[in-house]
């Protein structure tokens, strides 16, 4: 199956519309623009996904109680200023929108009948203003931040580690072994349960040889972002740096045990470094904003809801888009980036985003995670195939301080 989506970053708009009709004219309308689209007949029914999903733009068009929906935009407004809203509705009901309008609950009001070429317009509008202020925003929130490696001295290393695979093997073990962090991560890799491992592996040589050269250079690029990033760690908040790592291993090898039963995927090792860095915005969040990091945490476990919404209370980007925002300035392969970028969101059939999307699932058991509904089907089916290979990572209570 091909990916329809060729673009990293999409939009998102989510569409509320009551009636039939509209709705099905609307979807026609909007189809093949570059839209991420989702389209609800009911505000109940969209507003979980609204908690829980980037958007950019919301169109709502009430057909009977308009006052529910101003009540709920009014709450939107405080919760996620972000999102930019269009109302359309009739005439005889302009004057109870106007009052939104003007208090900036509401940012653009169209009225029965349009025309295609203004709804269309109204929307390309304000979906890419927001679009594009959203990510100057994300860009210069990553420039303040101190403890991100600077693109053009880490881009050369990942080269290097990527690109220069002519090395014989005693050159790649001497590079690891001058980095002691490097050293405990790599023997932790060619130990995990990926590896199949039967006897301890002590030595670099051993799991350079047991891994494989022609697969280790893209497992060092991948650990490398982890420790040039985790040795800027608070000290208060390396419990949470260690999670990460260990959740994202697991997840990494779930998601290469699927890659090499699934012939949908063309190269395991490129879903192993892609399922092992998707969650790299969440940790460049922790070594930058380890305070609001802590209450993302929190909250998630005070108010009972899903980390996802949690963080879009508390931070204004979701962080598949810092990670893959990173990854494309470190000039990571475009397959890669897409798919970190789009973990919890629509896959677009394609292949390496669903392999890490289950995996993640799988890794915890939790499918409260956001992730695309076509891949429900096959959860059950990979967690029979892949019998007792693993164990969910249980959520420890510091997970939720």
């Amino acid at each position: 199956m091909k990916k329809q989506a060729t673009e990293v970053f999409v939009p998102s708009v989510l569409f509320i519309v009551e009636s039939v009709e509209l709705r099905h004219y609307l979807r026609e309308l909007f189809l093949r623009e570059k839209y991420h689209l989702r389209f609800y007949s009911r505000l109940d029914f969209a507003i979980d996904t609204i908690k829980k999903n980037p958007i950019d733009l919301l169109v709502v068009v009430p057909e009977n109680d308009i006052e529910v929906y101003i009540r709920f935009l009014k709450k939107l407004a405080d919760e996620r200023p972000e999102i930019r809203v269009v109302m359309i509705t009739s005439k005889d009901r302009e004057p109870k929108v106007l009052e939104a309008v003007a208090t900036g609950i509401v940012h653009k009001l169209l009225i029965k009948p349009f025309s295609d070429e203004l709804v269309r317009g109204v929307v390309s509008e304000l979906v890419y203003l927001n679009y594009k202020l959203r990510f100057e925003a994300m860009r210069k929130k990553l420039a303040s931040f101190r403890s991100l490696p600077s693109p053009t001295r880490f881009q050369e290393r990942i080269h290097h580690l990527l690109h220069e695979q002519d090395r014989n093997l005693r050159e790649i073990v001497a590079e690891i072994e001058q980095n002691p962090a490097l050293v405990a991560k790599v023997l932790q890799v060619a130990n995990s349960v990926h590896f199949w491992t039967r006897v301890p592996i002590t030595t670099v040589w051993d799991a350079v040889v047991f891994i494989g050269t022609e697969n280790v250079a893209a497992i060092i690029a991948a650990i490398e972002v982890f420790n040039t990033l985790g040795q800027n760690v608070p000290d208060d908040v390396k419990a949470y740096y260690e999670l990460l790592w260990n959740r994202s291993l697991l997840r990494a090898n779930i998601a290469k045990h699927i890659a090499e039963e699934w012939e949908e995927v063309n190269n395991s090792q490129v879903v192993y470094v892609t399922a092992l860095l998707q969650d790299i915005g969440l940790l460049i969040r922790l070594v930058n904003e380890p305070i609001r990091y802590r209450e993302m945490m929190h909250r998630s476990h005070t108010q009972h809801i899903t980390l996802a919404e949690a963080e879009l209370q508390v931070f204004t980007h979701f962080h598949a888009d810092i990670g893959a925002f990173v990854l494309q300035l470190w000039n990571f392969p475009k397959d890669i980036v897409f798919a970190v970028a789009h973990h919890h969101g629509f896959t677009y059939d394609d292949p390496l985003t669903q392999t890490i999307q289950m995996a993640d699932i799988l890794a915890t058991s939790d499918t409260t995670i956001p992730h695309d509904p076509t891949i429900d089907p096959f959860l059950d089916i990979w967690t029979v195939r892949l019998g007792g290979f693993f164990h969910p990572l249980t959520t420890p209570p510091l997970y939720k301080q």
